[in-house]
């Protein structure tokens, strides 16, 4: 098995629940953009290196997040989210 479908496992989501909008040189070389939609959260993460790496940085926060909901949510408290 891959290792992005192997992460699509581990966070137990399908592709259809994610959006990505990449860009390059936006000021690093490779800007990533993921929005999941089924709770709207948007991660945005760079690289110098690759896409491959900014897209890994945004699927393992999602992970995090999801990991760690509560401490997500008491993060957000009192910013303008």
């Amino acid at each position: 098995m891959s290792k992005s479908v192997d992460r699509r496992v581990a966070l137990q989501m399908d592709e259809s629940d994610i959006d990505w909008d990449i860009r390059r040189d936006d000021p690093y070389r490779y800007h990533a953009v993921l929005t999941h939609k089924a709770t709207g959260m948007v991660i945005e993460q760079v690289s110098d290196c690759s896409k491959a790496e900014a897209k890994t940085f945004c699927l393992k926060e999602l992970k995090w997040r999801f990991k760690n909901w509560e401490e997500y949510n008491k993060s957000l408290v009192g910013s303008d989210l």
